[in-house]
């Protein structure tokens, strides 16, 4: 099953989605799991380098997610996807709305 969850990242440019607390140790006891050079573990290792979710991350964790055959691998891209969807919507609701000029 394909999901599109960048489709979950169409925020303003501006807006930085950062890891949340619970990322961490979740991807480092996944990449544990999967193994340092296993390609699965290679978007949450970046993603923990970064510090931060970006756009490339996401694209890769969507393909991922269609991908996997790993339960951990798959929820955890899920996850991320959901945690970058929370905040964009956070901050599209403090953008002022501006009504144009007739």
């Amino acid at each position: 099953m394909a999901i599109n969850l960048r489709s979950f990242f169409s925020g303003p440019e501006w807006a930085e989605v950062s890891i949340p607390d619970w990322f961490k140790e979740r991807a480092e006891a996944l990449i544990g799991q999967l193994g340092d050079d296993n390609p699965d573990a290679q978007v949450f290792k970046d993603i923990l380098v970064a510090g931060r979710i970006e756009l490339e991350a996401v694209m890769r964790a969507d393909e991922l997610a269609g991908t996997t055959q790993n339960p951990d691998v798959f929820l955890l891209a899920i996850d991320i996807a959901t945690h970058g969807f929370t905040v964009l919507q956070m901050i599209a609701q403090m953008v002022p709305w501006r009504e144009k000029a007739a």
